[in-house]
């Protein structure tokens, strides 16, 4: 599933939550609970991708000044602005059909573009993921169901890289995403000057767009893994 997809899931699910007409979009959204919260920020980081997945296809000759115009509206309705956290809104109003509808346009443009990592992508890959496990194991800073979480996001991309099969039909955009949010958790909640620095590092230049970067056919999920390295 693509940022895009994604991105309309979730205000899909916003936006049928709202159907009282009172609930604020803080309740609706469930923002008080962890899960709640963990939707909003992936949704923020599905924005980021959005933009840079946009300007992936413009350059490949795609036509995306439609979707130029749409992406305040979407960022609009991420956020929430301006006054949803604290009124009731009219779903129908507040969540256009047709902002959802070209939101699912792009969706279909960015399936069509999906790529995967190329040989020399996974390699690169591959020894990110194990630096990531080392820290996991030298940072004795962190909770272990922090610790435990990160394990879970390292092994289901690491086992989806071992397996021909499974790495056919692996979301890495999707994996990446969830990986890059779980690095700013351990950044935040580190206190090992070291460590954390590692993490911020990681977390902030990792990037996860779901279209090919400018370098040829390497993802951009690649591109962010090789600036990581070096935080």
């Amino acid at each position: 599933m693509n940022p895009a997809q994604r991105l309309l899931e979730f205000l899909t699910r916003a936006k049928e939550a709202s159907r009282s007409g009172t609930q604020t979009q803080r309740d609706a959204r469930d923002i008080e609970s962890d899960d709640g919260l963990e939707r909003q920020v992936l949704a923020l980081q599905d924005l980021l991708a959005l933009r840079m997945g946009i300007d992936e296809l413009e350059r490949k000759g795609r036509r995306v000044a439609v979707y130029r115009r749409y992406l305040r509206e979407w960022t609009e309705l991420v956020l929430a602005y301006p006054d949803g956290w604290t009124n009731g809104v009219n779903p129908d109003l507040f969540f256009p059909e047709s902002t959802l509808d070209h939101l699912e346009s792009l969706a279909g443009w960015f399936e069509q573009d999906a790529l995967i990592p190329d040989e020399k992508s996974q390699m690169e890959l591959t020894d990110f993921l194990r630096q990531v496990e080392d820290l996991i194991e030298q940072d004795a800073t962190l909770g272990q169901q922090v610790k435990d979480y990160l394990h879970k996001l390292v092994r289901e991309m690491q086992a989806a890289l071992a397996d021909e099969k499974v790495f056919d039909r692996f979301d890495f955009v999707e994996a990446g995403q969830r990986l890059a949010a779980a690095l700013h958790l351990a950044a935040n909640l580190s206190t090992d000057d070291e460590a954390r620095k590692t993490w911020r590092g990681w977390a902030q230049n990792l990037w996860f767009p779901t279209a090919a970067s400018a370098l040829g056919s390497m993802p951009a999920i690649i591109v962010g893994v090789l600036t990581a390295t070096s935080p």
